[in-house]
């Protein structure tokens, strides 16, 4: 009962989500093309903003890399420990 409901939800949601679309379509023209500036990042250039962002990423980086090597530093020394634990046996 339980998995004929959710693949009956799951086929539901996805019959709903084809009829959204995430934005509308423009025709693309000359100026288009001809565009070469980026108005949100000359405007924190020009605001000394866009050190702040990148700041902000570099920190989010930084903490996920460390996140992830800890992680594995862990998960590592629970593996160690289960080998030995099994070797003993």
């Amino acid at each position: 009962m339980k998995h004929t409901l959710s693949i009956a939800m799951l086929a539901i949601g996805m019959f709903l989500s084809t009829s959204l679309l995430a934005q509308e379509k423009h025709k693309i023209d000359e100026n288009d093309y001809a565009n070469q500036s980026v108005e949100m990042a000359d405007g924190f250039r020009a605001e000394g903003k866009i050190y702040v962002v990148v700041a902000v990423m570099v920190a989010l980086l930084g903490g996920f890399t460390f996140y992830v090597v800890r992680m594995d530093m862990k998960v590592t020394g629970l593996e160690k420990k289960v080998e030995e634990f099994l070797q003993g046996k």
